[in-house]
């Protein structure tokens, strides 16, 4: 086990206290160390690809020289019932295939829609307000926004925006300045405020 503060967590809650189920897609969205696409989970002695880790305790022993795919297409996602084995010819596939695939409101299940994802991003409201306004769980608004779910609608270049005169957003929702020791860019070039991560990380923690 690991101590946390005063508790003595095993390693799978730990691991658990990094997931957020993302319940229109049924994604388990990681929000714990790792690069902004795939996440990275320290087990036993070392680290090793939070779905790769999340499939060996669901699913079973990966063999040598496959890897663990996604069937949702989301590399961040952790849901073994999303995750397959394949070769990196099997990978290459499969990318081809989705390449193809239909996707944002091309789903008949999808809520959302590339006109309100591209408005969310946009907004100054914040993500329960934003969630009650277009009828979704707070998740899928926070993951619409930072470009975790809908990346099929391009992020807002804020750089353009600010030479056509648009109104360029110097604080986020929450009014923390989007200074330079306060900007958080993600891997898909959009703004994030790192005092709301943390808050965002701390709350997270709190739950555990």
């Amino acid at each position: 086990m690991n101590r946390i503060g005063n508790r003595y967590m095993t390693e799978q809650a730990r691991f658990d206290a990094h997931v957020m189920p993302e319940p229109n897609s049924g994604c388990w969205l990681w929000f714990g160390a790792g690069s902004p696409r795939y996440g990275q989970f320290k087990a036993g002695e070392g680290r090793m690809l939070a779905h790769r880790y999340s499939y060996e305790k669901h699913v079973g022993k990966i063999p040598d020289g496959l890897l663990v795919c996604h069937k949702c297409d989301t590399p961040s996602c952790v849901n073994p019932s999303h995750l397959f084995l394949g070769t990196h010819q099997d990978n290459s596939s499969d990318m081809v295939r989705k390449a193809r695939k239909t996707n944002g409101e091309a789903i008949h299940s999808a809520k959302l829609s590339t006109v309100s994802v591209a408005a969310i991003r946009r907004s100054m409201l914040d993500d329960t307000e934003l969630a009650t306004i277009y009828g979704v769980s707070i998740t899928a608004v926070n993951c619409a926004r930072h470009g975790r779910t809908w990346r099929n609608v391009a992020m807002p270049d804020l750089k353009v925006e600010k030479k056509s005169g648009r109104k360029f957003r110097e604080a986020c929702f929450r009014g923390h300045p989007f200074d330079k020791e306060n900007i958080f860019i993600n891997a898909n070039g959009a703004r994030e405020c790192r005092v709301c991560r943390k808050i965002h990380a701390d709350k997270r923690k709190a739950k555990c």
